[in-house]
């Protein structure tokens, strides 16, 4: 590793494992998505941000073996999203979800739900996920082809975890399930959050239309000052499953099956 005026090069060479293709996608993946990514932040809705605002980390990679570029999955990709939502938990530990449609399918949809037990523990921190529905109709008048879209889902969908602004890897890899969404739809659980379960029309069963990871893109946000109960592991590749945790899980989980419901009041009522 060498220091430089500008940053940082990080050199591999006669490694003892071989590398192929696939190995080195899933680096570019990592080292792109090691802080909170610019796609996710409120300044994309700002009219002002330059189209290439640079936020303080940017990966160059040279590797004249495989020099194909990863995707980058800026505005023009999240602009096909079902929906957006944004959750967060005040000092208080009061829980607030809004979701707003991006691209309609019956209704333009711009709800807000408040739970009403506040959490013990956790303490002011922030959820945002697109959620996406991989229908032709979504996919009109866009740069990015469906079945594009669905194959980086598989690759990099997933709600990711961020602790001081830095990942904590493992949630929301490829294969990792922190949140249990892909056990419940193969399952073909009926259920979702009694907390929300009130919200859905007569006709439908939200469960049927519980989202998989591959339809997720986003990330919680949370500090250590203001949340001293979460601990993470000396190699910062897991948080202890304590009863912060389960708070945490909570959290998304019930923005997710928030969502679940409007979707399904879209879908399954007709």
């Amino acid at each position: 590793m060498v220091l430089c005026p500008t940053g940082t090069i990080l050199i591999l060479e006669n490694t003892h494992d071989s590398w192929d293709g696939n190995n080195i996608r899933r680096l570019r993946n990592e080292l792109t998505e090691l802080i909170i990514p610019l796609t996710f932040s409120l300044e994309l809705n700002d009219t002002k941000t330059p189209k290439d605002y640079d936020p303080g980390f940017r990966l160059i990679f040279d590797c004249p073996e495989f020099p194909a570029k990863e995707e980058r999955l800026d505005k023009t990709f999240f602009d096909n999203s079902w929906a957006k939502l944004y959750g967060s938990v005040d000092e208080n530990g009061v829980v607030t979800y809004e979701i707003h449609v991006t691209n309609k399918i019956i209704n333009i949809i711009d709800k807000t739900f408040k739970r009403q037990d506040s959490f013990r523990f956790l303490r002011n921190s922030n959820l945002e996920i697109y959620f996406f529905s991989y229908r032709t109709d979504l996919f009109k008048n866009t740069e990015w082809k469906m079945t594009q879209t669905k194959d980086i889902g598989r690759e990099r969908g997933g709600i990711k975890v961020y602790v001081d602004h830095f990942r904590v890897f493992g949630y929301g890899d490829k294969g990792d399930d922190w949140l249990k969404v892909d056990h419940d739809r193969a399952r073909s659980r009926t259920g979702v959050d009694n907390e929300v379960a009130s919200l859905s029309e007569e006709a439908t069963r939200p469960g049927l239309s519980m989202f998989r990871n591959h339809n997720l893109f986003g990330h919680v946000i949370i500090s250590k000052q203001d949340n001293p109960a979460f601990e993470i592991t000396i190699n910062r590749d897991k948080l202890l499953e304590n009863d912060a945790f389960e708070e945490l899980r909570k959290f998304v989980r019930l923005g997710i099956d928030y969502a679940v419901v409007l979707y399904s009041n879209e879908t399954l009522s007709n």
